[in-house]
């Protein structure tokens, strides 16, 4: 079923569909052409209009469409994409409106099919309007800006800059090591400006978006995870209760656990002793690290993900180990990533692990991962039975030259080097 969404006033304005055949997926898409209006309450409607060209008037080749987005979290902490609209541009132009209910951060996208083209984050909030327009100049670059409101407090304020101006035009016209140096630049006027605002508190709901703005950074050091964590403490206090838990609370605890897991992957070493963790299996069993340890003298933690193609191209390999040196002393405990326990058991039955196949539904955020400093996979580590770790993230012809030092199997080696 094909389904989109449009407010239609009798007699105000006559509403285009159109149904696109994509040709990079498999289902067909039903979208509105130029306009989209979503918005009931005109307390609460918020806009967005443009035309996107190639800079010189001249409309971009190929079908395109805008899409305005918002993000914050479940309760559960796991990410919700707020969609509130999509549109096919129509001779370039676009008008988007819908139904805010509070100030937000928002991106604006532009895509062909399914390639991107070019985005812009903006503010967004009840009453406001944004209009996106080509900034004349050496640049010719896109620009949302807003009359007044919040967008014109906490973007355009530092966006449309003299200085920022500059540097963006400069950047255009360089290449190599001079464009990435005046990126840097006008990267930590950004950062800087957003940083100033966030520490100000004139308005709680300003500091809140002024540190959603200022995410992916090329100079994180300007405004650092210590001082964002305490930052969101403050606003803790400051804000109610639900408000709180959408847009404080998780992305704090997410800061908290990235510095934890940077610090753990620095500190666990050759010699050092591993992290204790009990997981379960797919049986609903809870299994620990002590009773593994407990019959064998070396285990493998691997980390690994259902969508993570060279974690499971390598598991023939690890069966072949396995199999091999389990009566050796050797075994091994695979640790899913993934946040679907639906997507971890379907990928491990089609694989048929044969060792411990345990899972840590909270992903990257999880107790196990952080505590084992994983930001990517596949990750490993290589330990004995007294918990010191032997080997970090090593490959499968060092696991077996290992497997064979250790568990002094001299045979063994001479055939593996066959």
């Amino acid at each position: 079923t094909l389904t989109t969404e449009a407010l239609i006033v009798p007699g105000v304005q006559q509403i285009s569909f159109a149904l696109v055949d994509r040709k990079d997926v498999e289902w067909d898409q039903l979208l509105l052409v130029g306009t989209s209006k979503r918005a009931k309450d005109i307390s609460s409607r918020f806009s967005i209009s443009g035309v996107y060209d190639l800079g010189d008037g001249t409309e971009a080749p190929g079908i395109l469409s805008a899409s305005l987005t918002s993000f914050e979290y479940h309760e559960d902490g796991s990410p919700n994409l707020i969609h509130y609209g999509d549109v096919l541009l129509e001779s370039g132009s676009y008008f988007i409106d819908a139904d805010v209910n509070e100030p937000r951060v928002g991106k604006l996208t532009i895509s062909r099919g399914s390639d991107f083209v070019w985005s812009t984050p903006l503010v967004m909030e009840p009453g406001g309007t944004v209009t996106v327009a080509r900034r004349r100049g050496s640049g010719n670059w896109l620009v949302a800006s807003s009359e007044g409101g919040r967008h014109a407090r906490l973007y355009d304020s530092w966006h449309l800059s003299e200085k920022f101006t500059e540097l963006g035009e400069a950047a255009v016209s360089a290449a190599g090591s001079k464009r990435m140096s005046l990126i840097v630049e006008a990267e930590k006027l950004r950062i800087s400006a957003l940083r100033d605002i966030a520490m100000r508190l004139d308005d709680p709901i300003d500091s809140l978006i002024a540190l959603e703005l200022a995410r992916e950074e090329l100079v994180p050091n300007l405004f650092n995870k210590a001082e964002k964590v305490q930052l969101y403490d403050k606003l803790a206090t400051m804000l109610d209760e639900d408000f709180v838990a959408r847009r404080v609370a998780f992305p704090r605890d997410r800061l908290v656990k990235n510095s934890a897991r940077s610090a753990n992957n620095e500190r666990l070493v050759p010699g050092q002793t591993a992290p204790a963790f009990t997981l379960a299996n797919l049986l609903g069993e809870e299994i620990s690290l002590k009773d593994v340890l407990d019959d064998v003298e070396i285990v493998l933690i691997d980390f690994w993900a259902s969508w993570c193609g060279p974690c499971i191209v390598k598991f023939p390999e690890l069966k072949r180990l396995h199999t091999k040196y389990q009566e050796d002393g050797f075994e091994i405990v695979t640790i899913s990533l993934d946040t679907s326990e639906e997507d971890w058991r379907r990928s491990s039955k089609e694989i048929e692990l044969p060792w411990f196949d345990l899972g840590d539904m909270n992903g990257f955020f999880g107790s196990t991962a952080v505590s084992y400093g994983v930001s990517n996979v596949p990750a490993n580590y290589v330990l004995d039975g007294d918990m010191r770790i032997v080997a970090k993230n090593i490959d499968l012809k060092q696991m077996e030259e290992l497997l064979v030092a250790r568990l002094d199997l001299e045979s063994n080696l001479s055939e593996a080097e066959m």
